[in-house]
């Protein structure tokens, strides 16, 4: 079952405008980096629930979550996505102590909303019980994702001259890192919807390119076989 986010604009402007105030976003941008998030929950869902099932458990906590991102995401991605659900899901018990109203998600200090991400939870995991900080770590780890998407895109943005970001600019960032692209382009069968071509020629066609036609010789072999 594949699960969209359909609330997330809102939320994935201001992260945009945390990492690049002076920038903005076309809609069918939005909706890409919306796509790759739901599938990277999905992806990251299984894997909790899988861990569940192999320990016998019948609650997915933040623990589940934490192995399930080191499982999902490639080398850096994995470490600095742990890192950022660990401090938010810190932060949250820390400050749930201090009197007053706020959200889960102002009290972890991030932007993505806990509620939401705690229903598509709910909805992933049908016949589990899920953790109090699940939610806030998955949500910060999303949000960190988000916040490095947006950042390279909008990099790509500033170097074409461009007020916002557009489906090229996401499939440039994605294809020039290689986490990035492991972790994306491997599920989007290497396509990003109105993201282009790369600009590079793979080195598969360089070969082809290259390579020799039966039969045929070089103009320095040619030269070589001159009578003197």
């Amino acid at each position: 079952m594949k699960h969209k986010f359909t609330n997330l604009p809102p939320q994935i402007y201001k992260v945009l405008k945390q990492v690049h105030p002076d920038l903005g976003i076309s809609n069918n941008a939005m909706h890409i980096i919306e796509d790759i998030l739901g599938r990277v929950f999905q992806q990251i869902m299984e894997e909790a629930y899988k861990l569940s099932e192999i320990n016998r458990r019948k609650t997915i906590g933040s623990r589940e979550i934490q192995t399930s991102v080191r499982l999902v995401f490639p080398g850096e991605l994995a470490k600095h996505g742990v890192s950022e659900g660990t401090k938010a899901v810190v932060k949250y018990l820390t400050s749930r102590r201090d009197k007053g109203r706020r959200t889960k998600s102002a009290a972890a200090g991030i932007t993505f909303s806990v509620t939401k991400i705690h229903s598509k939870m709910k909805e992933a995991i049908k016949g589990k019980r899920l953790g109090e900080s699940a939610p806030i770590y998955l949500a910060a780890v999303l949000e960190y994702l988000c916040a490095e998407v947006l950042d390279l895109a909008g990099r790509a943005a500033a170097k074409n001259k461009r007020e916002r970001i557009i489906p090229r600019h996401l499939f440039l960032s994605v294809s020039y890192d290689a986490e990035l692209n492991k972790l994306i382009m491997q599920d989007q069968r290497g396509m990003i919807l109105f993201g282009g071509i790369s600009p590079e020629i793979m080195p598969s066609c360089m070969r082809l390119l290259f390579q020799k036609k039966p039969g045929t010789q070089d103009k320095n072999e040619e030269d070589d076989l001159l009578p003197l």
